[in-house]
């Protein structure tokens, strides 16, 4: 028998989980709870689902909203640096969406301090490195185009990129997209960690061209 229970949600969405759970002990029960009727039931549940998706909205909303104002508040003192002076970010390669459905490219990485997941566009890696990153096996995998490595066409000095891999970061420039300007990204110079030493930063000069993303459904 269990003695003890605890649920522990979103305070925004907590009215679907109260519901949920009225409807649960009345199953258990049996019969309805007392104030409880079929037809009061059936009202409430179309009022409460239509109340917990617009939560679900807001809370997406507002959580974006905290993360870009903390990666802005990280990155942003980054640009008025000079390159050499610009903080390594240490992380790790924790995924790669090669699906193309309606979003670019894109790796995703891990940092270490802080502890928060940025995305690293592909063509944003194609500037930096002067190349082309494709998967490694030409193919991906899964419902997502979920790629373990991608490797680099075009220039046989551009490093290749796996899953778990250990990696620095620079912040390199932020842009706005060309088709919503509400919409921005961070790109970053993305290195495996081993190349970091005795980085020429002089030799970017050519690079500080801005970028912009033809692609509105995508963001920071």
């Amino acid at each position: 028998r269990l003695e003890v229970y605890a649920r522990f949600s979103s305070p925004m969405r907590e009215l679907i989980g109260c519901f949920s759970h009225k409807e649960l002990k009345e199953g258990l029960l049996g019969r309805e709870l007392p104030g409880s009727s079929v037809k009061a039931d059936k009202r409430a549940r179309e009022k409460i689902i239509k109340a917990a998706s617009r939560s679900k909205k807001t809370q997406k909303s507002i959580s974006g909203l905290v993360f870009k104002h903390a990666m802005d508040r990280l990155f942003f003192p980054e640009l008025r640096k000079p390159r050499a002076e610009c903080r390594i970010f240490d992380g790790y390669v924790i995924g790669m969406d090669f699906s193309g459905w309606q979003k670019s490219e894109r790796m995703y990485i891990k940092l270490l301090a802080p502890a928060i997941q940025v995305k690293i566009y592909v063509q944003d890696l194609n500037a930096e490195h002067r190349c082309m990153y494709v998967p490694t096996d030409r193919k991906t995998f899964g419902r997502w185009g979920t790629a373990i490595s991608i490797s680099p066409l075009g220039n046989s000095r551009a490093p290749t990129f796996v899953i778990g891999m250990k990696v620095t970061l620079k912040v390199l420039d932020h842009a706005t997209y060309a088709r919503d300007s509400t919409k921005d990204r961070w790109i970053f110079d993305v290195r495996p960690a081993r190349e970091n030493q005795g980085i020429d930063d002089d030799d970017d000069d050519d690079d500080d061209d801005e970028l912009t993303d033809d692609d509105s459904n995508n963001d920071s």
